[in-house]
């Protein structure tokens, strides 16, 4: 027989242990939730710094630049040879011509002039990559054809516009297709000030046969000093967005 105080001394030894029990699920409870929440953090595809997000911002970083960069290639080789675009008569058509631009100086790539009408405000050029491609001075590798065709002047005359379309193209592998368009809606000699409206369409393929599309309309104005140049873009008059796209 156990005196009261024994009694009471092991119900108190008792709730104790059942205390400590308790403790003990609640550490094991508490651990096992902040594991899970850590492990579904590091997996959320929200997390920026996630390998899937990574590679969706790789991916977006080399659309925006092989896209608009066919704009300036597009410049360069309409740029190419005045005798098609300056206002003279000869060399209306077949004429083809390689450029200071490293992206297009390379043995094998030509720019051909074609459809060229006399006064210069419609025409196509088409630049052609060599079979192995066109290294500029950064090690990248142009390869098939780009078509650019002109109406209503040259590419800074308010009111032209110039269409690109791409033609087994690439770059470093990558694939692109598709077209764009920029119309010249607003030109200032002094400071030189030009604006356009982009509109474009482009499918990209990666060697993996990954695809991407993004869709673009899109304002771009570009602002010229003696010191610096100014490149501002802003939404199209035909779209709520700059671009869209999906991976």
């Amino acid at each position: 027989m156990y005196s009261r105080s024994q009694r009471a001394k092991q119900i108190n030894n008792m709730k104790n242990e059942q205390g400590k029990s308790k403790k003990l699920i609640v550490s094991i409870m508490f651990f096992a939730i902040v594991a899970f929440v850590v492990s579904s953090c590091s997996t959320n595809s929200d997390d920026p710094n996630s390998s899937e997000n990574g590679q969706i911002a790789n991916n977006e970083s080399t659309q925006v630049s092989t896209t608009d960069e066919t704009e300036d290639l597009a410049v360069s080789a309409m740029s190419s040879d005045p005798n098609n675009i300056a206002g003279r008569s000869d060399n209306t058509s077949g004429r083809q011509n390689t450029l200071i631009d490293d992206r297009l100086a390379c043995d094998g790539t030509t720019i051909v002039f074609s459809d060229v009408n006399a006064d210069k405000t419609i025409g196509t050029a088409t630049i052609t990559f060599g079979p192995e491609g066109c290294t500029d001075k950064r090690g990248n590798i142009r390869k098939g054809q780009i078509v650019v065709t002109w109406t209503g002047g040259r590419w800074f005359h308010e009111g032209s516009s110039h269409t690109i379309t791409l033609n087994n193209y690439s770059v470093n592998g990558v694939a692109i297709a598709g077209t764009r368009t920029a119309t010249c809606i607003a030109f200032k000699a002094s400071p030189l000030s030009i604006s356009w409206n982009i509109v474009a369409n482009h499918t990209l393929t990666w060697p993996d046969n990954s695809t991407a599309t993004r869709v673009v309309s899109k304002a771009k104005k570009w602002d010229h000093t003696d010191t610096e140049d100014t490149i501002t873009e802003s939404n199209g008059p035909s779209s709520e967005v700059t671009a869209s796209g999906t991976n």
